[in-house]
């Protein structure tokens, strides 16, 4: 069932696009053996991005959650070093590891390489920048630093 209202207004525009187009869901996942076990999606209609979590509070947490503002010089430094690390087979990886939810075979049918190759990518990344690229958090902070360097 899809949340409406009041409900809906606590959830933030998409870390990834910044849509306003985000729905969240919720349903029963029980198995028959135990109770009701509701989960929450939260989902940006838009690039696709995506989470789910127990409790409406932790979703609205999760989805809500912004790591990634550098406002000082210093910050400001890391970021940029740690982007400089990346190169642009990389970048274009995070972008569309950010656009595909996560999905690593998605991202490997999209770029027509094979699925290990994009495992291997992700290992480097997470390796050279300190940054887990399969983790919803990192991969927002990897996502800004791969097209903030594009822009530029």
């Amino acid at each position: 069932m899809k949340l409406k209202g009041n409900e809906l207004d606590r959830f933030d525009r998409c870390p990834f696009c910044n849509s306003d187009a985000v729905d969240v869901w919720y349903y029963d996942v029980a198995d028959g053996l135990h109770m009701a076990d509701w989960r929450y999606q939260v989902k940006c209609n838009d690039c696709g991005a995506m989470l789910e979590r127990r409790s409406l509070d932790e979703a609205e947490s999760a989805w809500n959650r912004r790591d990634y503002i550098p406002s000082t010089p210093v910050q400001e430094a890391i970021v940029s070093e740690k982007a400089s690390r990346l190169n642009r087979h990389q970048k274009s990886i995070i972008v569309h590891m950010a656009q595909r939810s996560l999905k690593v075979s998605e991202v490997a049918r999209r770029l027509e390489i094979s699925r290990s190759k994009v495992d291997t990518a992700l290992f480097q990344i997470r390796k050279e920048t300190g940054l887990d690229p399969w983790n919803f958090f990192d991969l927002q902070e990897l996502y800004q630093m791969a097209t903030s360097e594009v822009s530029e």
